[in-house]
């Protein structure tokens, strides 16, 4: 008879399962029922404190649910897990592609689903363990999202010196305003 593998001691998922207090839930009073999202019925009725994070994943969903966006069931599990960690102590990638039975491009396509779409303050650490987090602060967003306005603003510099040296002889124009016209894209993009 094959020996019952035991949990690892290392994993964060084991051990957060061991110590909330609401299953249906994740402490968060954002419970996955048969017709989708609801409020936590046996959380609601103890009138419990929530943390920040269960807070605004609960107005995330509810505003959602107002403007009949769809609220994916494995995107929620997901966001739900996070609220329980940080930049301290992230959740890994390989637990994540794990426990929801994906692979790593798929889970990182779920935790930007988080971000982008839903708008949830999820970071994500690009250097080992390559975990993801709730950001919990100014500090922790400032941090975070370093890395991507350096990336942003690498990628439009490049972009402004191409368009300056071959725009006007590509197409036979001798000025193009690039400021004002990334200005009026972003504007755009942003609506």
């Amino acid at each position: 008879m094959a020996e019952k593998k035991k949990p690892m001691e290392d994993d964060p998922i084991y051990l957060l399962m061991k110590g909330i207090k609401c299953q249906n839930c994740m402490d968060t009073n954002v419970a996955i029922m048969l017709h989708g999202p609801d409020r936590c019925v046996d959380c609601s009725a103890q009138k419990r404190q929530w943390s920040s994070a269960a807070i605004q994943l609960q107005q995330c969903v509810q505003m959602r649910l107002e403007k009949k966006q769809l609220v994916d069931k494995q995107a929620l599990s997901l966001a739900r897990v996070l609220t329980h960690f940080n930049v301290a102590a992230p959740l890994q990638l390989k637990f994540i592609i794990h426990y929801w039975k994906t692979e790593a491009r798929l889970a990182k396509g779920t935790i930007a689903l988080l971000r982008d779409e839903w708008v949830l303050p999820i970071g994500s650490l690009r250097n080992p363990p390559y975990g993801a987090y709730w950001i919990n602060s100014a500090e922790q967003f400032r941090d975070w999202s370093r890395p991507y306005r350096a990336q942003a603003i690498t990628q439009l510099v490049t972009l402004y010196r191409l368009q300056r040296q071959w725009y006007p002889r590509l197409y036979g124009q001798a000025d193009f305003d690039f400021l004002n016209h990334i200005n009026d894209e972003l504007k755009e993009a942003m609506k």
